[in-house]
């Protein structure tokens, strides 16, 4: 199928932000290598641990500590519960929330606005002063490299847990207390230095950590323990895991589904709305983690901006955090919501864009975006249990990184991980799956006759995007096949791409049917529309 002209130029609006704020690169993999320097270790790792238990105390199962924190000029606090395996840690800063955790094996996350998502599979220990916990509790993912002289005389232990992040401990030869961790991130490197070590309830905590980001200088964090205690009484519910705290999309009383005003120019979608009152046109944007509006906008209605840090989208950018009062849309109603801000920004015919919606948006209600008809319904969460549709296909998402993942197939390849992006032209390969799999990426032949004619390259926030388009034999989603489908495949690793996702299915595959996000059931609900009955490309199966 050879696209016009037209449709590929709607590639170079925006490009999608799938991923935007909350997605990490997959990166050149030079974060990933270990610490210089490393020489044999004149002991075993079950030496070198053993010694790090007992510098470390008696683990006292359950600990509540209290910390302060410095972050890119605005300081916060952070709360930290322990019991056995399970922990919650509570981050405020100025006026945004945050919690995580994890209770029974199950961990778990919720934003700034409330929304609560339960994660699949094994996550890290996020917490301040997890270095201590990470020696006792992930012994079985760890490997002694050896010693290193500087900046001290350490054993360097790596730490490679299931699902988490490859992580390097560095023990002191003369204390045997972790001195210094560095995590390694598909697109950066964290240092944290810890000193000031003290005792508490019979352990021993390090009372200062100092992280650093290779990312950037100005995201360093300072921290300081203003409180440690191991002899207090846990309430039982403290750890569970909490439901949302609010319906952040709140319909009118007695309204069960609202229509709201949208414009459908090319392949997005874009809805009238006001900010604190003054007007403004936001991009329905699954693919992205947050809502987000952009800099130049915040400023001109006086928000004021915190936690200002960098970022990775197409390249690095400033973003900082900021509480709109009241955003409408139609008679939809958000209140007191959590954004960030960043450099985004265009104007496309009579549209000035200058925001996006993202996961938030999507979280508590069923959105359904109609192409076919061009229409935009927020309904309650058991309007498909109610009312069944004709035809529907139901498929499951991830929502882990709070962008809706779901399974395709690319030719004969395994099962990939695709981003469902309302908020992309295209269907998108990111570099990585293409060098995984060649054969299933080759060009069919229309892809080069079409990269004679078009530019390779599209802007995005933060950088530019380098593309190549493609011809698949075959593409399947949803129960549909699509024959000699155009795509296109990033061709430089960009921090755009994330790196627990392989791609993206944008506007040239959804369009054919209308998209009903359910996030509370964790599922897409498709439902052909009449473009799909005149689209040779498809086989359903």
């Amino acid at each position: 199928m050879v696209r016009t002209r037209k449709q590929v130029l709607a590639l170079l609006l925006a490009f999608s932000t799938a991923c935007l704020l909350g997605a990490r690169a997959a990166g050149s993999g030079r974060f990933d290598a270990p610490p210089p320097g490393i020489k044999p270790a004149s002991a075993t790792l079950d030496e070198v641990m053993a010694r790090a238990d007992a510098a470390g105390g008696t683990d006292p199962g359950a600990m509540m500590e209290s910390w302060r924190f410095d972050a890119g000029g605005t300081r916060g606090t952070e709360r930290d519960v322990y019991a056995g395996d399970d922990y919650r840690i509570s981050t405020q800063t100025g006026p945004f929330t945050y919690a995580r955790g994890r209770r029974n094996g199950r961990f778990w996350r919720q934003n700034a606005n409330g929304l609560t998502i339960v994660l699949s599979g094994a996550q890290p220990d996020e917490s301040a002063n997890g270095l201590w916990r990470s020696a006792r509790r992930t012994r079985d993912s760890a490997r002694l490299l050896g010693e290193v002289a500087s900046p001290a005389p350490s054993f360097v232990v790596q730490l490679s847990p299931k699902g988490g992040h490859r992580e390097w401990l560095f023990i002191d030869k003369a204390t045997a207390r972790i001195t210094r961790a560095e995590i390694a991130y598909p697109n950066r490197r964290v240092i944290v230095r810890a000193d000031d070590f003290r005792e508490c309830g019979g352990i021993t905590r390090a009372g200062h950590l100092h992280l650093s980001d290779t990312r950037s200088k100005a995201d360093d964090v300072d921290w300081r323990l203003t409180d440690c205690r191991t002899d207090a009484a846990l309430d039982a519910q403290t750890l569970d895991i909490p439901a949302n705290t609010r319906t952040f999309d709140q319909l009118p009383n007695e309204v069960s589904k609202l229509t709201l005003p949208a414009r459908f120019i090319d392949s997005h979608v874009y809805l009238r709305a006001t900010v604190n009152g003054h007007p403004a046109y936001f991009m329905l944007d699954s693919g992205t983690s947050d809502i987000v509006l952009d800099r130049a906008f915040v400023r001109s209605l006086g928000l004021k901006e915190y936690a200002q840090t960098t970022a990775v989208g197409a390249g690095r950018y400033q973003q900082g955090q900021v509480l709109a009062k009241k955003i409408r849309i139609g008679r939809l109603t958000l209140r007191d919501v959590a954004a960030y801000s960043v450099p985004f920004h265009y104007r496309i015919r009579d549209v000035e864009v200058v925001g996006l919606l993202g996961y938030d948006f999507f979280a508590d209600a069923v959105v359904h975006v109609d192409y076919f008809h061009e229409r935009v319904e927020v309904t309650d969460q058991s309007a498909l249990d109610s009312a069944p549709l004709a035809k529907q296909i139901s498929v499951s998402l991830a929502l882990d990184g709070a962008v809706p993942v779901a399974q395709v197939r690319v030719g004969g390849s395994p099962p990939a991980r695709f981003v469902v992006d309302t908020g992309s032209s295209d269907v998108v390969i990111f570099s990585h799956f293409a060098r995984a799999h060649p054969a299933d990426v080759a060009d069919a032949g229309g892809g080069a006759a079409l990269s004679r004619f078009l530019p390779l390259t599209a802007s995005a926030i933060g950088g530019t995007l380098h593309f190549v388009p493609v011809e698949l034999r075959s593409f399947s989603f949803a129960r549909n096949v699509f024959h000699d489908f155009m795509v296109q495949r990033l061709e430089n690793s960009s921090p755009f791409e994330s790196q627990n996702a392989d791609g993206l299915i944008g506007y040239e595959f959804l369009h054919y049917f209308d998209l009903y996000f359910d996030y509370e059931n964790r599922r897409l609900v498709l439902v052909p529309n009449p473009w799909l009955q005149h689209a040779d490309e498809f086989i359903v199966q």
